[in-house]
């Protein structure tokens, strides 16, 4: 098969920090013109704050076009042998669900980790060239802040905000 590139997304994202969570949505487009496709993701977490650690669950749904499933889980007629048929499988909804931690050293250092699992759309799924529906993820970490810790976004008088990916 023929190797599949990676796009340039280019879009908008705007998120609400609520005494209740935090919602984000972010709207993506490639613009380096591989596929063509956009993203729409909706988000929510919640943060739990006990002195030095924080937790947050998330869980993101992700509706992604046609263009970009077809470009990254289609097989092209000219790419199907007998044991892999043409596909294309279409616009479908990623599920990501996610527990990620941190844990402040200091003013500027943190350890990081979590883990994710993602569940891929049906349609996404039924392609030959796809072996799991479920995509975990775990990753663990160090973060140095240069600007410290506080940060602007954070802050109580600037709860929601909007900016350009």
């Amino acid at each position: 098969m023929k190797a599949r590139d990676s796009g340039i997304d280019l879009g908008l994202a705007w998120r609400t920090l609520q005494p209740w969570g935090t919602l984000k949505v972010r709207l993506t487009h490639d613009i380096a013109s591989t596929h063509k496709g956009n993203e729409l993701r909706l988000g929510y977490a919640y943060d739990w704050r006990s002195g030095p650690w924080k937790l947050r669950p998330a869980l993101t749904v992700a509706w992604r076009d046609g263009r970009l499933n077809n470009y990254y889980y289609g097989v092209q007629p000219a790419e199907a042998l007998a044991g892999r048929a043409a596909y294309a499988p279409g616009s479908g909804v990623n599920t990501t669900l996610g527990l990620y931690g941190s844990y402040d050293l200091s003013q500027r250092w943190r350890l990081l980790a979590g883990v994710s699992a993602t569940q891929l759309d049906k349609k996404i799924k039924a392609s030959p060239i796809v072996e799991d529906r479920l995509i975990t993820a775990v990753y663990v970490g160090a973060a140095y802040d240069f600007g410290g810790h506080k940060r602007e976004l954070a802050e109580p008088s600037s709860p929601t905000w909007f900016k350009l990916l």
